[in-house]
């Protein structure tokens, strides 16, 4: 199935006889209906073999080369299976996702996890620390309860509260302490970032996540 905006339908590439395209609406033109119907289009696939491959993972390349690691479709739905059982995904979930495709970060953990588990995914087109606030504070509708970045992210929103009126920091150190689940990941997160994320949610602790890998669907 390929999922495309109708605004760059045009764009889309023909597919195989036996993939079907989606067009996706702006979701304040979504009807009840063409939720039905997209549902529908999707059920007619068939899976793929769970042994065929399905993306490539490029290692860090600490050690020499980064290596590129063929995972397979039952490798992936594992992996992001392990997490969602970890972290406690469930369909009450909303995750503000700023983070590239091209990552495992961005891919498995943020994209495909909320997937399987039938959470709301907030798609930011890229990340800004102004526009971040704004989704967490509920200001731009729906909260999230879950965001995952990396620690340049956490650098800038620290900074960007920083910025903001005493009543203004008060509403966004609100907004933090009432998610569910904070993760920085793909690299390590300095000590004083961590405190300072801590001071600003007033207790809030970060969870980190290991990960050095590039990930090419």
């Amino acid at each position: 199935v390929v999922l495309v905006h109708k605004s760059l339908a045009p764009m889309c590439p023909s597919v195989s006889s036996s993939s079907i395209i989606v067009t996706i609406p702006d979701i304040s033109e979504c009807s009840a209906d063409e939720v039905l119907h997209a549902t529908a289009q999707a059920a007619l696939t068939t899976p793929p073999p769970p042994n065929n491959d399905c993306h490539i993972v490029y290692t860090s390349g600490t050690t020499s080369r980064p290596k590129g690691c063929v995972s397979t479709f039952a490798a992936v739905a594992h992996q992001a299976q392990i997490l969602i059982d970890a972290w406690k995904w469930s369909p009450n979930d909303v995750i503000l996702h700023c983070l590239p495709l091209h990552h495992v970060h961005g891919l498995v953990n943020a994209l495909l996890c909320p997937l399987m588990s039938g959470a709301c995914i907030k798609m930011l087109p890229k990340f800004d620390a102004d526009e971040v606030w704004r989704h967490m504070s509920g200001d731009a509708g729906l909260t999230p309860s879950v965001f995952m970045g990396v620690p340049t992210m956490y650098v800038r929103l620290i900074a960007t509260h920083a910025k903001q009126t005493s009543l203004r920091q008060q509403q966004l150190s609100a907004a933090v302490r009432s998610m569910r689940l904070l993760v920085s990941g793909s690299a390590a997160m300095p000590v004083t970032v961590h405190n300072a994320w801590r001071k600003l949610s007033a207790g809030g602790t970060l969870l980190e996540r290991y990960g050095m890998t590039v990930c090419v669907a």
